[in-house]
């Protein structure tokens, strides 16, 4: 249905959904187990959030079989990396 919705929307600027999740982060030094949302192209388009470094999710990453792709919130970034912009562009192991 979100994909009709998307694709035949006529009203809405930006459309998209979530779901709560949990992940565990391994391949630093301790695995850490981190809430997650698990969230669609549009969605935080939608909700205005902008990211601070990188990039939002994109269309082509909603397609199956696509990498998936981690958007860090302020307060992980903040504890995991130190706030480094480097983050962006690392290979993260999530289960």
């Amino acid at each position: 249905m979100y994909f009709t919705y998307r694709e035949e929307n006529r009203t809405f600027q930006d459309i998209g959904v979530y779901r709560s999740s949990g992940a565990t982060v391994t391949g630093l030094a301790e695995p850490d187990v981190v809430p997650a949302l698990v969230v669609t192209y549009g969605t935080l388009q939608a909700l205005g959030v902008q990211p601070k470094y990188g990039r939002w999710f994109s269309q082509a990453g909603d397609a199956p079989g696509s990498p998936e792709t981690v958007i860090l919130n302020y307060g992980y970034g903040q504890r995991r990396f130190g706030g480094e912009p480097s983050v962006v562009g690392r290979i993260l192991m999530i289960d």
